[in-house]
This record gives structure tokens, sequence and C-alpha cells, in this order.
């Protein structure tokens, strides 16, 4: 049993037969547009043979590059681009004499699926056929090969060989696309430069915060544990003499300045600190262990 789309196609097919060229083109686009692919390559088949009748006047070959045009673009959505060389060939002739638009549509297919080597062999006969030398479209044509073919495989430093070896390409022009694409290359070096080390500070920065999070975070705990330690002491000795509290209440604040030492490493920058901690620490006990009787 056939496909839906194959019985359209059929139909399609008988029909237009009595199309007029402008018909063709109209219905073609609308086939393309409606992503019927087959369809569109067939009423193009269709009118290009129809505007080969009347290929010798401006009005016919304009016909022929439309419909072309519209070809090559159905074959590139069914993936087909393997076709799309054999049939311009066969609606000109040869690859030289089709029109720059032709081409250029021709180079940016084969440039999108990375082709480079075919971009090449068909721009190389293009430009150089004598009959292509100064016509409309040279300029765009040597400008699409160096953006889709050169730039993409990192090859900008062939550009002022690539451009002698175009013979429609003059010295000012010549020099006026090695310092565009100079200049453009440039930028995108400079700004590429700019995003890698910008992400390396905000990787630093980020080690940096983490670090500084994990650090205060280890001096809380430590801290508590030591408060904690102290009020332990205070419960368990008040049955103790000044003397003997004064001197654990040293031994805490010496603790503490072991345990503070061994993770920031520099004891003299927080004495005042500890020994801040140490005094207020001291009358902490004396006021525990021997309030002031009120009167």
């Amino acid at each position: 049993m056939n496909r839906p789309v194959t019985r359209r196609l059929q139909s399609n097919i008988s029909d237009s037969t009595d199309l007029s060229v402008d018909q063709c083109i109209e219905k073609a686009r609308e086939k393309l547009l409606f992503k019927e692919f087959d369809e569109c390559i067939q009423l193009c088949e269709t009118g290009i043979t129809e505007a080969h009748m009347k290929a010798d006047n401006v009005s016919g070959q304009k016909n022929l590059e439309t419909l072309c045009i519209l070809a090559i673009q159905a074959y590139a959505e069914l993936n087909q681009w393997q076709q799309v060389m054999p049939f311009v060939q066969k609606v000109f002739g040869s690859v030289e004499d089709c029109p720059y638009k032709v081409m250029h549509l021709c180079i940016l297919l084969h440039s999108k699926i990375k082709e480079y080597t075919q971009c090449h062999v068909l721009s190389g006969i293009w430009l150089k056929h004598p009959g292509n030398v100064g016509s409309e479209g040279y300029i765009d044509i040597v400008d699409v090969c160096i953006q889709h073919m050169l730039v993409p495989q990192g090859k900008v430093t062939l550009i002022p060989r690539y451009l002698e070896s175009c013979p429609g390409v003059t010295s000012t022009q010549q020099q006026d696309l090695i310092n565009y694409y100079s200049t453009l290359h440039a930028s995108k070096h400079d700004e590429s430069k700019s995003v890698k080390f910008k992400d390396a500070s905000q990787e630093t920065d980020v080690k940096e915060s983490c670090n500084n999070e994990k650090a205060e975070k280890h001096k809380i705990q430590t801290d508590h544990r030591l408060v904690t330690f102290a009020k332990t002491l205070v419960s368990r000795m008040k049955l103790y003499s000044l003397d003997t509290i004064l001197k654990v209440a040293a031994l805490t604040v010496c603790l503490y300045l072991l345990t503070f030492q061994g993770h920031n490493g520099d004891t003299s920058s927080n004495f005042s600190r500890l020994a801040s901690i140490g005094r207020n620490l001291i009358k902490a006990l004396k006021s525990l262990l021997w309030p002031r009787s009120s009167s």
C-alpha cells in the first residue's frame, strides 16, 4: 500500500504537465512552505523543462534560476545534498555556467555539512571561469568562500593566498577583504581571551569564597566548643579555691590559643583578641563563683 504522500505526488505529476512556468514556480513555493519536498522537486523539474524552451531570453534564465534554487532547498530539507550538484549540472549544463546565486547556495549547503573540499572545488571552477570574472556576484562568491570555508577551518592566514588565486578580485578588493577578516579574527581572539580570563577569575573567586566560609564555620564551631567547656568547668569547680580556678582559666586561654594557632597559623596577630577573651572568662568565673552580697 502506497503512502498518502506518494498518491498526492502522483496526482500532482499528472496535473503539472499543463502548468506554465510561472504556475510551477508558485506551486513549488507552496509545496516547499508546507514541507512537501518531493512534490516541490517534481514541480521544479516540470517548470525547468518548460523554461528551457525560453532560456534564450532574460525571463527564461531568471525562471531557471528560481526553480533551481527552490529544488536545492527541497533537496537540503530531505537531507539529499548529494543530489544537488548533479541536478544543477543537468539544469545549466556545467558548474561554471550556473548563476552566482545558485553557486552561493551550493557553497552554503556543502559548508553546512562540512564538505570543505567540495566547496573549494566548486568555487575554484566557478571563480576561474573567464565568463564569470568581473560578473555580478563574483566578489560575493569569494567572500562566502572565505567566511564559510577558510574561517571555520581556522585558515585565516591563507586568505591572502586564496585571494591571489581569484582572477576577478582587484588589488583594492583583496586588501579590503584581508583587512576586514584580520580585524574580525583579532577581535574574536581578544574576546575569547577575555572570556577565558573572566571564567578563571570567577572560578578563583568561588574557591576563595568556599575556603573562607569553611574557615569561618570551623572558627565558630571551635569557639562554641570552648565556651561549652568553660561552662562545664564552672559548674564543676564551685568548691575549689580562687587560685585553682584562675589557673584553670589561664589553662583554658592557653588551650584556646593553641587551637586557634593551629588553624590560623598566626598567634601574634590575634593576641589582643585572645587576651580579651581570657580576661572576660576570668571575670565571668569570679562573678559566678563569688557573687557580691547585696547590702
